[in-house]
């Protein structure tokens, strides 16, 4: 008796990507190598908010693999929600793959179940960090300064972006100054004329404001908590017009508010004052879901063990932030979504 598995190609059409504007370009064609790989034809459906990558990634696609008599291992396909919709309903796929929002996310899986194609989902999610408050002096500079670029890298437009940190209440007025000097470091006392990153649209623009503006509304009123403070930037520096969001430092907002309650996707960092790690680790498990990554500043590799081992995360990393994904040996797995894989090798 002779065993062996044979590994084929997934059921026809293939595999259709559903890919973001954050990164249109890796995103659209990381899942594509893995698949094409694999034996798989597929259809990219990239983000209509960046038209221009998604014409090009047309362009070129087209050129290389499609055919004369209309068929071709690789197409793309333009077009908005009604695009996706269309061409989720009443066709079964090899396998769908989208990046994007819990809400749209919500949507593909629903019309996947439709017809039993199955899907992986990477969706975004509020990614924690822990200061713990044994770190030296030194070693605060540098997370600061690791804060501000990956808070600030694509404007702070990064699934694995820092959302928010915890860190003991003592240590904040230091923290606040190490972060404003970073500020200044990386970007100069004109912000808005240097490199950072514009907000890829102005409906996106108008969200983070709204989320920007009922934090301040809370904090001028009153009977509002006293700790909520926005020491570095606010609303009143952006500019939805030219979908500019001012690298913006929020402390302690109320806990039901935009900003707490779902992904920031912008160049704003929310600090939340805590008394020990133990309030750390309640604090970043009360938050549903499971965060994308936790990050972990501690001079103590037994500490950081502690922490990861006690807060579940798809990828944790030791002082530092975002450099990870590109390990591309190993998955980033978010255990409470649909499917446990890695897209990336």
């Amino acid at each position: 008796l002779t065993s062996e598995i044979k590994y084929l190609p997934l059921s026809s059409p293939g595999v259709l990507i559903i890919s973001p504007f954050n990164y249109p370009f890796s995103l659209a064609l990381l899942p594509a190598v893995g698949a094409i790989a694999g034996g798989n034809p597929v259809l990219i459906k990239p983000s209509e908010y960046t038209p221009n990558v998604s014409n090009l990634l047309r362009t070129l696609i087209n050129e290389i693999y499609f055919k004369d008599d209309g068929k071709g291992i690789m197409q793309v396909v333009l077009g908005g929600p009604e695009v996706t919709q269309c061409l989720l309903k009443d066709q079964k796929w090899g396998k769908v793959i989208f990046t994007g929002s819990e809400r749209v996310g919500k949507i593909v899986a629903g019309l996947c179940s439709q017809t039993l194609s199955p899907c992986l989902l990477e969706l975004g999610g509020k990614n924690p960090v822990i200061m713990c408050d044994n770190i030296s002096m030194y070693q605060m500079k540098v997370m600061a300064n690791r804060l501000i670029w990956g808070k600030t890298l694509n404007a702070g437009q990064t699934c694995l972006s820092p959302d928010y940190l915890l860190c003991h209440k003592n240590s904040l007025d230091t923290l606040i100054k190490l972060l404003k000097q970073s500020l200044k470091d990386m970007f100069g006392t004109d912000i808005k004329s240097s490199e950072l990153g514009r907000i890829v649209s102005k409906t996106h623009t108008e969200r983070l404001m709204t989320m920007l503006k009922e934090v301040e509304q809370f904090s001028n009123t009153e009977s509002s908590d006293k700790s909520c403070s926005i020491p570095i930037g606010g609303s009143h520096l952006c500019s939805v017009d030219e979908k500019f969001i001012s690298p913006t430092v929020v402390v302690n907002p109320p806990h039901n508010c935009k900003i707490m309650s779902e992904e920031i996707f912008g160049p704003i960092l929310v600090i939340i004052t805590i008394q020990s790690e133990e309030e750390a680790i309640r604090m970043i498990n009360s938050v549903p879901g499971t965060p994308l990554s936790l990050y972990v500043f501690t001079p103590h590799v037994s500490q950081y063990n502690r922490i990861i081992m006690s807060c579940p995360s798809g990828m944790a990393m030791h002082n530092d932030v975002i450099l990870g994904f590109g390990v591309t040996e190993l998955p980033i797995l978010e255990e409470d979504q649909v499917d446990l894989e890695s897209i990336l090798g």
